[in-house]
């Protein structure tokens, strides 16, 4: 990332927001609060509702382990199911 900050800055989710139009994609995201993304997935979702996209946004106790994300699968399997059912 260093060494191509300029790449990384252009590229990351967060500063293309600005793409993304209302109800053209269905989003879910999901972070422990003890992840290192935490705060940036915070800022995604406050970005997110400022420019009022639907999305859904998970945080619950736990860090970037198998261990937090054996539990979350089972929620991002039903978000799909009722996507996929649509």
């Amino acid at each position: 990332m260093a060494e191509n900050k300029s790449v990384w800055e252009e590229n990351t989710v967060i500063n293309m927001v600005h793409l993304l139009q209302r109800n053209s994609l269905k989003l879910i995201f999901d972070c422990g609060v003890s992840d290192f993304f935490y705060d940036a997935n915070k800022r995604m979702h406050k970005k997110l509702l400022e420019r009022n996209i639907p999305h859904d946004y998970i945080e619950r106790p736990g860090g970037h382990t198998n261990a937090y994300w054996a539990n979350s699968i089972k929620y991002h399997l039903y978000f799909f199911n009722d996507f996929f059912k649509r």
